[in-house]
């Protein structure tokens, strides 16, 4: 092809070919201004070589007229270029840019970057620089955001070789890592230019220049997704506010103190952000600068709702949004109605967040402002979910704004828990890895409750528990407020009442103060119905259900409505009122059903239905001498109740295995036969193997002995080559410094070691497993043990009868004793 392109320009006469030639250094467009001073032959000339170039198809018409022509082909262009001597490339580069510079001296603005392009090729460094520099302000001047940072890494590049002035590199750097510059470049780079610039400046001493990069790296781990890291951002804030102090006040300051109120709030530094906030919208104030004042002013009332001062934080709300209004600008109004949105939200008062939203989405200032219209519609999908108004959930996942903490609250309103403790786990993992515990917390709040709707009681305590361990440090009265009400509630659950107590001791502390907690109140009363109810206070309870019920449908949150009649339901079936309890689950049901609900939380509900009336004949026989006592299964947890005493056991095997003896009272059951019936889970420990396992190949009459080698030499053979490999991947994974690889091999490596240690005995010798039967006796036996023991811990005379009454061996059986007749109810 080039070869080709070569006999074309052939054809060209001498001058001709010249001026081609010339063209070619220009670039693939040229003025032909340009061409006729660095070419210095006549207008006519130019005319003449220049029609010839278009005859020959070299060259083409440009832009309409004689101004601009430009090559046919840019491979044509490239070959002429590139079969010029070095010498007479950087010799014409040079006279270019004089010519530049001469003939556009008036307005040179937009030739900037091609003249620092052709003094970079003509080896003038320090001078392209300059321009290339000033071709990226004029860039970023017009939004020209990706041209205006390519220009700066243009030159940031040649400073490399260059003996540069530090603070011209510097500035580079941190015009290359302001987030308000550059948009969405790769963050680490943006960090890495911003890190260099900071230490440049602070190696020159110029400490106020300094301060305005740590803000901006302090803005870059605040805000982006990929870059956050709220320790960090503080530190940074800090040292910017340090060196900021001590020059005279300016707006930047007020700007600085709003970022850093931000971070603190992300860290749950409440008081730090109440601090730092208000000095910027004391700043704001002085210098006259409103839109900083309403940014300032919806982030105080934010931390003022987090440390529980609500009717204050309000307040300041609805003043940020009228100021916000009056200025008619659309990110100031937007950032005060997000605020006043997400207040309400957290309050569960959906209707005043509903208010909010729709007035704004109303304005005529966001119609060019699509990402701010999306972030509005995210809270006004929230509010819908509060409400429980779920068919408009199918909008919900086309907003570019629906983050994960907003799905999961979907998928747990549509039953697919699964789904959404997948999502909460995601979530939580991110934000615990940077460091927003604000984030964590409230992740880690809706991660609970999907694990109490799940049955995994002790982990949503666990959950639970951690929340308000992070609420203790500071003032996060809002946070416990979520966070205790849910507690209490599973505690009472599983019959730990002291401790539902000890919370509900705290949660009266911060409701005292007066203030106005709207429908999140309504938690606060159910949890004080479900504890007085545990505690046997059935009038107290109805009380509180009532006042919960109240509240919930005066802030129009049904679905939280639903849930305190569910269990205001089982309050009543478990005092023996089996006709009311089933009114309040039949209105717990129908407001799911009307929400559109999953149908999960309908079969919720049906599963703690107190029982029919001929199933409680049949267990009541006969009613006047026999007590009534329940060992039945809910989730992870057993309920156990004798003798009018109630209380929950975490699941295990021995529980299962009680049960299924409990239900055919009387009749002898093999061990092994129980253990494949009764298939339970369980958390104990054993020193042998799993009866269940045993009895997976069916029934076995009798004891046909041992059953041969534990590992057979195949077996050995094979842990032996895994063991071998296994050293080989943790020495790899050293080398790398993958400590995940290293502890999941080494892991491993344990494992199979203890499998070997248990099959080899002394001098090597293969141990040989004991019979099907014998070691379906030990396991059976023990989780049963083991079982009764936590049986008695909780209620000794129940504890009592069941060991005396299960017998436990080869063959096991429930051997009632007539004189303590019980009727349970599994």
């Amino acid at each position: 092809m080039r070869e080709s392109i070569r006999r074309q320009l052939a054809a060209l006469s001498d001058d001709a070919n010249s001026l081609v030639s010339i063209a070619s250094v220009i670039g693939n467009e040229f003025d032909m201004r340009l061409l006729e001073r660095v070419f210095g032959r006549a207008q006519e000339q130019l005319v003449e070589q220049t029609d010839e170039a278009v005859r020959l198809g070299v060259l083409r018409a440009g832009a309409p007229g004689f101004a601009r022509k430009q090559f046919s082909h840019a491979l044509i262009r490239e070959v002429l270029y590139d079969d010029l001597p070095v010498s007479r490339r950087i010799e014409l580069h040079r006279d270019i840019a004089a010519v530049i510079e001469q003939i556009y001296e008036s307005d040179l603005e937009p030739h900037l970057a091609e003249l620092a392009r052709h003094l970079t090729e003509a080896g003038t460094a320090a001078k392209a620089i300059d321009f290339w520099i000033k071709a990226g302000e004029v860039a970023y001047s017009v939004f020209g955001f990706e041209e205006a940072a390519s220009c700066w890494r243009t030159a940031l590049a040649m400073t490399e070789n260059q003996r540069t002035d530090p603070l011209v590199r510097a500035r580079l750097l941190e015009r290359l890592g302001n987030p308000a510059t550059v948009g969405d470049f790769d963050p680490a780079e943006s960090v890495e230019h911003l890190e260099a610039a900071l230490r440049t400046y602070q190696d020159l001493g110029d400490l106020e220049r300094a301060a305005r990069v740590h803000t901006h790296l302090g803005h870059w781990m605040s805000t982006n997704l990929a870059a956050m890291d709220i320790p960090g951002a503080l530190a940074h804030y800090q040292k910017a506010e340090a060196v900021l102090n001590k020059l005279p006040e300016r707006v930047s300051l007020g700007s600085l103190y709003t970022v850093f109120g931000a971070a603190a709030r992300e860290a749950m530094q409440t008081k730090e952000g109440l601090r730092t906030s208000s000095r910027a919208m004391q700043i704001a104030e002085r210098f006259g600068a409103e839109a900083l004042w309403i940014y300032a002013a919806s982030l105080h009332s934010d931390l003022l709702l987090n440390a529980g001062r609500i009717e204050e934080a309000l307040a300041l709300t609805d003043k940020a949004c009228v100021k916000a209004d009056a200025l008619n600008d659309a990110g100031a109004t937007s950032a005060a109605a997000i605020s006043a949105c997400a207040n309400y939200s957290q309050l569960w008062d959906p209707c005043q967040t509903e208010s909010y939203i729709s007035r704004e989405l109303g304005k005529a200032r966001l119609a060019q402002a699509p990402q701010l219209q999306e972030r509005l519609r995210v809270w006004l999908d929230i509010a819908h979910l509060q409400k429980g108004e779920f068919k408009s959930r199918n909008r919900l996942g086309t907003s570019k704004q629906w983050d994960a903490f907003v799905q999961g609250k979907e998928k747990i309103y549509s039953g697919e828990w699964e789904l959404a403790q997948s999502i909460a786990a995601r979530s939580l993992a991110y934000c615990r890895r940077v460091g927003s515990r604000d984030a964590t917390a409230r992740s880690m709040l809706y991660a609970a409750r999907v694990c109490l709707l799940k049955g995994q009681l002790e982990e949503g305590v666990a959950q639970l528990r951690e929340i308000l361990s992070m609420c203790a440090d500071d003032l996060n009265s809002l946070c416990e407020v979520e966070a205790l009400p849910e507690l209490a509630l599973v505690l009472a659950e599983t019959a730990r009442v002291k401790d539902a107590q000890l919370c509900l001791i705290r949660l009266r502390e911060i409701m005292s103060a007066g203030e106005d907690w709207r429908g999140l109140a309504g938690a606060g009363a159910r949890a004080e119905a479900v504890v007085a109810t545990a505690e046997g206070k059935y009038e107290d309870g109805e009380a509180q259900f009532e006042k919960a019920v109240e509240i919930f449908r005066r802030y129009s949150v049904p679905f939280e409505e639903a849930e305190a009649l569910y269990y205001w339901g089982r309050a009543l079936s478990a005092s023996g009122e089996h006709g009311r309890a089933n009114e309040k689950l039949d209105a717990a049901i129908e407001i799911y059903q009307r929400c559109g609900a999953g149908e999960r939380w309908v079969q919720r509900v049906e599963a703690d239905r107190p029982p029919s009336p001929s199933r409680i004949e049949k267990q009541e026989h006969p009613t006047d001498v026999q007590s009534q006592a329940i060992f039945c299964r809910e989730g992870d947890f057993w309920t156990i109740a004798y003798e009018g005493k109630t209380w929950r056991l975490k699941d295990a095997k021995g529980l299962h295995y009680i049960a299924h003896l409990l239900g055919h009272s009387g009749e002898e059951i093999r061990a092994l036969d129980l253990a494949a019936r009764s298939s339970g889970g369980g958390e104990e420990g054993v020193d042998y193997d799993s009866a269940e396992d045993l009895a997976r190949t069916g029934e076995l009459t009798g004891d046909l002995g041992h059953a041969g080698e534990m590992l057979d030499a195949q077996a050995k053979a094979a842990y032996q080559r895994r063991l071998t490999e296994l050293e080989e991947e943790i020495e790899e994974a050293r080398e790398f410094k993958d400590e995940e690889r290293i502890a999941k091999a080494e892991d491993e490596r344990e494992a199979l070691g203890r499998e070997l240690r248990g099959a080899i005995g002394l001098a090597g010798r293969d141990r040989r497993s004991a019979s099907a039967t014998e070691r379906g006796r030990i396991a059976v036996t023990k989780a049963i043990r083991l079982s009764l023991n936590k049986i008695a811990e909780n209620d000794a005379s129940l504890g009592k009868l069941l060991s005396t009454t299960i017998k436990t061996g080869t063959v096991c059986a429930y051997v009632p004793d007539d004189r303590f007749p019980v009727s349970w109810r599994l």
